[in-house]
């Protein structure tokens, strides 16, 4: 299976994960972080220990969404990685606004 078609383009989708935070006050401390950014944030509840990701896009290739990982990294001080992008990333976690 190849993730690059003739032309060159990436056909998957890929998505900065931030972090997964147990914790709501943390969780919205970090999706507001990368919110100032001007970034586009997933907050989604992942597992059955009711953990929640957040992820940031999703980016049409992985060249964005490392340019965007940067970004954060150089933006908020956090950690993250690339993930490959999936339509079934759980709940979305409720949060107060």
């Amino acid at each position: 299976l190849k993730s690059v078609d003739e032309a060159g383009i990436d056909r998957h989708h890929w998505m900065v994960q931030v972090g997964v935070f147990h914790d709501r006050d943390k969780v919205q401390n970090v999706a507001r972080m990368i919110q100032n950014l001007d970034l586009p944030v997933k907050v989604s509840e992942a597992g059955e220990n009711r953990l929640c990701r957040i992820l940031v896009g999703p980016f049409p290739n992985r060249k964005e969404a490392t340019v965007t990982a940067d970004k954060i990294h150089k933006g908020t001080g956090l950690d993250n990685f690339l993930v490959r992008h999936n339509r079934n990333f759980g709940d979305d976690c409720r949060l107060d606004n």
